[in-house]
């Protein structure tokens, strides 16, 4: 069993009996994984299900079914891995896609640091700079 974190999961359990497999109708069986929990009357067929909402981070987890007994039957549980997955996600660029880049006259060294030298200004350089927009796209992948 598996879910997506935060999207609706269905869990579900058939209650039988033990000696010849066949389904036990109409009784309550509690559904439970971490943090919440449900209880569904079982149908003709012995099938009892209902549906949560994974709220912890992906990842793989007990889910428990369990019924309580009465007069005719025992009581009876079953627990099974059930596997949080991650979220799906989706990104859209909605920035600029065109960027001006100004005129520089001149490109300053950075502060000097203790452990950097400052540069002389015989090393120091001037940079032109086409004012132009330069275009571009930003395209993703999903992996």
């Amino acid at each position: 069993m598996s879910g997506d974190f935060h999207d609706l999961a269905v869990v579900s359990a058939t209650l039988t009996r033990q000696y010849d497999a066949s389904p036990i109708a109409g009784k309550l069986v509690h559904l439970a994984v971490p943090s919440q929990s449900c209880d569904a009357v079982t149908s003709a067929a012995g099938h009892a299900s209902c549906t949560v909402t994974p709220q912890g981070p992906a990842g793989t987890y007990t889910v428990k079914a369990a019924f309580a007994g009465d007069a005719g039957s025992q009581p009876s549980s079953y627990a099974k891995a059930f596997t949080v997955t991650r979220e799906q996600t989706s990104l859209r660029y909605t920035g600029d896609t065109v960027i001006a880049i100004p005129t520089a006259s001149k490109v300053s060294p950075p502060h000097p640091a203790p452990h950097r030298p400052a540069v002389p200004a015989s090393l120091q350089t001037r940079a032109i700079v086409d004012p132009r927009p330069v275009p571009f796209r930003v395209t993703w992948e999903r992996s």
